[in-house]
């Protein structure tokens, strides 16, 4: 049985897992589907999810000594792509962050609220995270709005991120039609 967290964000790295020592093993063999990286060591290893590419990840462990590999053990883990952890230090009651329509198929309307005059950053990314859409905004203080011609998008789900020279990050998913 592999012990750990059964859901994380995807900004999470360094998650500990462990299994039970087996008696007679020589050796433990790990891995981690969906494009989570693990470094194992013994009977424990951390991963990294900050590369998984799936909201679905299963952990295997092997137990191995002379006579061969054991069956293994899996953990199942939920992974949510789109989650923010207290680290990132976003004030959602003082900024807010629109895109619309949703789903889009021609121009999509970004608009946020910045709390002072500032530069931004904002990209689209598809699901496996190749920008397909970059631009460095300077955004006044308060409402900020901009449009993004996405009629050349390939069908499907976008994340559009906008980043704030004080580091401030917000997410939203968009749907391309």
């Amino acid at each position: 049985i592999i012990s750990g967290p059964a859901s994380v964000c995807k900004t999470q790295s360094s998650v500990a897992y462990s299994i039970s020592p087996v008696s007679g093993a020589t050796s433990y063999s790990w891995s981690a589907t969906g494009g989570a990286s693990i470094s194992p060591s013994g009977n424990t290893a951390l991963v990294n999810y900050n590369t998984a590419l799936s909201s679905s990840v299963v952990i295997r462990a092997n137990a191995n000594n002379a006579c061969g590999s054991s069956q293994p053990g899996a953990l199942g883990v939920n992974v949510n792509l789109f989650c923010r952890s207290a680290s990132e230090n976003v004030d959602e009651n003082s900024t807010s962050f629109e895109v619309y329509p949703n789903p889009a198929s021609a121009n999509a309307t970004i608009t946020f609220n910045s709390l002072a005059d500032q530069k931004y950053v904002i990209t689209l990314t598809d699901m496996i995270g190749n920008i397909v859409y970059s631009e460095a905004i300077t955004a006044t203080k308060e409402f900020n709005s901009m449009e993004i011609n996405v009629a050349d998008f390939s069908k499907g789900i976008y994340i559009t991120n906008i980043t704030s020279e004080s580091g401030i990050t917000l997410l939203k998913k968009i749907v391309v039609e």
